[in-house]
């Protein structure tokens, strides 16, 4: 007789077991408060013409940051300077203002406030330097900036890492260098040097606390901005706000603008325009409203190293003209010299 065995099946799969998930809490990066010190500092004994001499101007840009930096106790990247201009004071013949900004991040040692008031009242012990102290008795008037808030963002939650496969050695083949061509060097046309009108528009019944609203001061700042690049005909990039604050008289607010034209004829007819009749300019109902509006600008023409490079190699290209021509001249007048005496020599022994 036949038996049949039972037959037993083996299990096809072995259990699936998961790994926990972990999830790393979220956090918000800390929020620093930012203030700017905007100081401008007088020198009434240094002439501004000085500056055309690059040794000089790079030596007192570096000295300045380096003795501010010490007494603000930050580091020098955070401070920067404007412009270098000549006093817009008629009166004075000899000055030179120096616009800087000093950015303080809290927690810091000393506050915007304290570097503020050690400027204005003794700008002599900041920049103690015996260059900077042979400049005259040296002035400063600070205020502290509202920059504009930039938006908090949250930090990215870390993904998981994971380590990617190892690759296989990778043999390279050799390489044959390919012969190098150069091509010929030619020189850029030269870009002209912009002339820049800083202009220092006041509202007088403008109240400063206003600009607190992040709202206000960005809805202030474009529309500011759009009517100056109207009025002034030139891209909206060629104008920048350096500044908005408290102005002179109390109530009032300083915004200080600058315009950048190619053309100094430009400029200068843009500085008088805004000057006399600035409330032309600005006309939304937005800037009406807070009182009456003046307007005080300079012109400031930059100063770069390029453009005085055609100037030396022009002097130099003209002496090595000059020089070349009398190394042919010279020899060629001595020649004729001494052929006219010959003549002269032979004509005398023929009539004696």
């Amino acid at each position: 007789p036949t038996t049949t065995s039972p037959t037993t099946s083996s299990p096809t799969s072995s259990p699936t077991t998961l790994s926990p998930t972990t999830v790393s809490p979220t956090t918000d990066s800390p929020t620093t408060q930012v203030t700017k010190v905007v100081s401008l500092v007088t020198f009434p004994a240094l002439a501004f013409s000085t500056f055309v001499d690059d040794t000089f101007n790079t030596t007192f840009r570096e000295d300045f940051i380096e003795q501010l930096a010490a007494a603000a106790s930050v580091p020098t990247q955070d401070i920067s300077i404007n412009r270098i201009f000549d006093n817009a004071d008629a009166s004075v013949e000899v000055s030179v203002e120096v616009s800087v900004n000093v950015t303080i991040t809290m927690p810091s040692a000393t506050t915007a406030a304290a570097l503020k008031e050690l400027l204005d009242a003794t700008p002599a012990t900041v920049f103690n330097k015996a260059s900077f102290l042979a400049y005259g008795t040296v002035t400063a008037i600070s205020n502290l900036d509202f920059p504009t808030p930039s938006p908090t963002t949250k930090s990215p939650t870390p993904s998981p890492t994971t380590k990617s496969p190892t690759l296989s050695p990778t043999t390279k083949s050799p390489t044959t260098p390919s012969p190098t061509t150069s091509s010929p060097t030619t020189s850029s046309p030269m870009t002209p040097v912009p002339t820049n009108v800083i202009s220092v528009v006041s509202f007088l019944t403008l109240d400063i606390t206003l600009f607190d609203d992040p709202v206000f001061n960005a809805t202030f700042r474009d529309d500011f901005k759009a009517q100056l690049v109207a009025g002034s005909s030139v891209a909206e990039t060629a104008v920048s706000i350096d500044r908005i604050v408290s102005g002179s008289v109390s109530g009032s607010v300083d915004v200080t603008t600058t315009t950048s034209f190619l053309s100094g004829s430009a400029a200068a007819t843009f500085q008088t325009s805004i000057d006399a009749s600035p409330a032309a300019l600005f006309t939304k109902t937005s800037f009406l409203i807070h009182g009456t509006i003046t307007s005080s600008s300079t012109l400031e023409v930059a100063v770069s190293s390029a453009t005085s490079a055609p100037t030396s190699v022009m002097k130099s290209t003209l002496s090595a003209g000059v020089s070349s021509m009398c190394n042919i001249r010279l020899p060629l007048l001595a020649a004729v010299l001494v052929g006219w005496t010959s003549m002269a020599t032979s004509f005398l022994r023929i009539v004696l």
